[in-house]
């Protein structure tokens, strides 16, 4: 049964479970590294620390939806992978999280014990190790190890498969790939491998997007800009030398799938991964997708409410004020009465005033009889 047939039985919720356990485990574990708890401890080496240990990290972009037909490739790739890889190589496996803080969810980790391209070197298979693909005269304590590994292997893989079903019919989330990128090169300062990377390579994120800018403005130099203005301790910082990075990229129908958006989104790439051993491994391209809006921007839902509610406002305001306008004019007409009436008090006052002056005036003698009036008093003295 394939995985996306499993998808849709209850078989995925049994494969989800561990992916739920791990990934709880990874967050108390690995620490800020690790995109988790900040400040918990690192994780111990599970391979020790010889020179002869090499680590390899997977990073897993299953935020965006994938193609029914391409939904084995993310485990397919990690059991290859793996098998492929040297003795005593400590492998890491991540997904990316939805969450910005938390940018990467440890899946599991494992040490290879057993060299399996050294015991599958043109031998008869043992039918009860194919999954191993171990020779029949493999040595017993050989044998033993590559099972445990494989059965190690193939429970990460699961894991892998699991989460890659889960994006079938969803929609894109945020997508913070710089985050998980910058956390996974913290954990290679001071000691370089080898990281592997299944993505669009599509960063969606409220500081920079490619989903949401041009193809013209895809120029790393922007987004380190945009990056350095957020409120963060470090700066950008990229992988040390001697890291060896292979990109399996999934190339998207109306964004990268044409070769000038691909050649722009490889070159943008290309200027974060500068200075180390960048490799990009081209997958089938899949279809695209409308990831979810992670700006202010409203919806046209959320537009309609909007002018509705703002129509009310203004309505809401125009009754204020012409009611404000209708107060004022009863305010003014009682200042109009008010004003009236002390006019007609003025005019009263005046009157009343005048008619004073003038009994003033009529009761008063005449200048000239006045003055005889003194003389004869001063007369009379004499």
């Amino acid at each position: 049964m394939r995985p996306y047939e499993e998808g849709r039985s209850a078989l995925s919720v049994l494969l989800a479970l561990p992916v739920l356990a791990v990934a709880v485990g990874g967050y108390l574990a690995v620490g800020e590294g690790g995109g988790g708890v900040s400040g918990a401890a690192e994780p111990e080496p599970l391979c020790g620390t010889g020179p002869d240990v090499a680590r390899t990290t997977f990073l897993f972009d299953l935020r965006k939806p994938l193609d029914p037909v391409h939904v084995e490739l993310p485990g397919t790739l990690l059991r290859q992978a793996a098998t492929e890889m040297g003795l005593d190589t400590e492998i890491s496996v991540y997904a990316l999280s939805p969450h910005a803080g938390a940018p990467r969810m440890l899946l599991g980790r494992l040490c290879k014990t057993v060299d399996l391209a050294g015991l599958a070197a043109g031998s008869a298979k043992n039918g009860a190790d194919d999954d191993c693909d171990l020779p029949a005269q493999a040595p017993p304590g050989a044998r033993a190890s590559a099972r445990e590994f494989c059965r190690e292997r193939d429970a990460l893989a699961r894991r892998v498969d699991a989460l890659a079903v889960e994006t079938l019919g969803r929609s894109a989330g945020p997508a913070y790939l710089v985050e998980a990128l910058e956390a996974t090169a913290r954990e290679f300062d001071g000691t370089p491998g080898t990281l592997h990377v299944f993505s669009d390579l599509l960063q969606h994120a409220p500081w920079f997007s490619h989903a949401e800018t041009p193809p013209a403005e895809w120029q790393y130099e922007r987004m380190a800009a945009a990056w350095a203005e957020l409120p963060m301790e470090q700066p950008l910082r990229g992988f040390p030398p001697g890291t060896s990075v292979r990109i399996h990229y999934v190339p998207r129908v109306g964004t990268t799938v044409n070769e000038d958006g691909r050649d722009a989104h490889k070159r943008f790439w290309a200027g974060y991964f500068d200075g180390v051993e960048a490799e990009f491994d081209d997958q089938p391209p899949m279809a695209g997708y409308l990831p979810e809006s992670l700006d202010d921007t409203p919806t046209p839902m959320e537009l309609a409410a909007y002018e509705l509610e703002r129509l009310r406002h203004l309505s809401t305001l125009v009754e204020r004020e012409l009611s404000e306008l209708a107060e004022g004019r009863r305010e003014l007409e009682v200042d109009r009465e008010r004003l009236a009436a002390e006019r007609r008090k003025l005019a009263a006052a005046r009157e009343r005033l005048e008619a004073r002056a003038a009994a003033l005036a009529a009761a008063s003698p005449p200048p000239g009889e006045e003055s005889l009036a003194v003389a004869d008093v001063a007369g009379d003295g004499t």
